[in-house]
């Protein structure tokens, strides 16, 4: 008899992990973008339009030159996650194919389209596709995000040093009068509800969670900041801890070219 109960509740046990494992492989696919990186997904064809598996994709931080490879799947399709915002050159190349080096921007909590077209080895057709031209629809994330480049953020107005009025602009953002917590309201809801984050890491005063930002209280700059977004309508789970808007900053990192920045009042 304890032989029989010994036997049964090994063949739930069984049955209970292939469950897990075949819920684990129906589960959906899921772009490593975060709240510090971005991340690119195409698909390699040739001049017909047919699809190239196996294709070696190489994507190259044009800043700091840091390379990266990945390879084709049998759609001829590349993933490439978790990567710091910022210029990117890809490359594809397959057995008698290669490509011109094509150019992308990879923004952050973004997935960039990043489709690439190889030609036969030895062709002299040069195909450059920015992110001036490529309208950056991220099909791949369910969050609906407004993302500002480092140019657009310099452009910005940010009174008393106040870098949340990125935030302005976005749609649905209404900004308070006076009166009320915070600066700003997102579809409604109130400004103790918008989420602050730097880096990956929350940025906000405990008390009735605001955020640390302009004349009383300047812990971040334009000069700082390389890339923001605003993101709403947030269910993925990096976003899960406010209801209203996330404002996500990145900081300046460096390249392998000499910079600086003057401002001038």
């Amino acid at each position: 008899m304890q032989t029989s109960r010994l036997g049964y509740a090994v063949l739930s046990l069984g049955a209970a992990i292939l469950a897990i494992l075949v819920t684990a492989s129906l589960a959906p696919r899921s772009y490593g973008q975060t709240a510090v990186t971005g991340a690119l997904s195409g698909a390699v064809t040739d001049t017909s339009g047919a699809v190239v598996p196996n294709a070696t994709v190489t994507i190259e931080n044009t800043g700091t030159g840091a390379k990266r490879t990945v390879m084709t799947n049998g759609e001829g399709r590349y993933t490439a996650s978790n990567l710091p915002p910022g210029a990117y050159t890809v490359t594809a190349a397959a057995q008698g194919f290669e490509s011109q080096p094509m150019s992308f921007q990879v923004q952050v909590s973004t997935t960039t389209p990043g489709d690439v077209r190889v030609n036969p080895a030895g062709s002299k057709t040069v195909v450059e596709v920015t992110a001036s031209t490529v309208p950056l629809l991220d099909t791949q994330n369910v969050a609906l995000a407004t993302t500002f480049t480092e140019q657009q953020i310099q452009d910005l107005p940010t009174p008393g040093g106040d870098v949340t009025t990125v935030a302005f602009t976005a749609p649905g953002i209404v900004v308070n009068a006076g009166g009320s917590y915070g600066n700003f309201s997102s579809n409604g809801l109130p400004g103790i509800s918008n989420l602050f984050v730097l880096n990956g890491f929350d940025n906000q005063d405990p008390f009735l969670n605001l955020n640390n930002s302009g004349s009383s209280n300047l812990t971040l700059g334009q000069g700082e900041i390389a890339e923001a977004s605003v993101i709403q309508n947030a269910y993925n789970s990096q976003y899960g801890r406010a209801a209203g808007a996330t404002i996500n900053y990145i900081t300046k990192s460096g390249s392998n070219k000499f910079h600086g920045e003057l401002d001038y009042n």
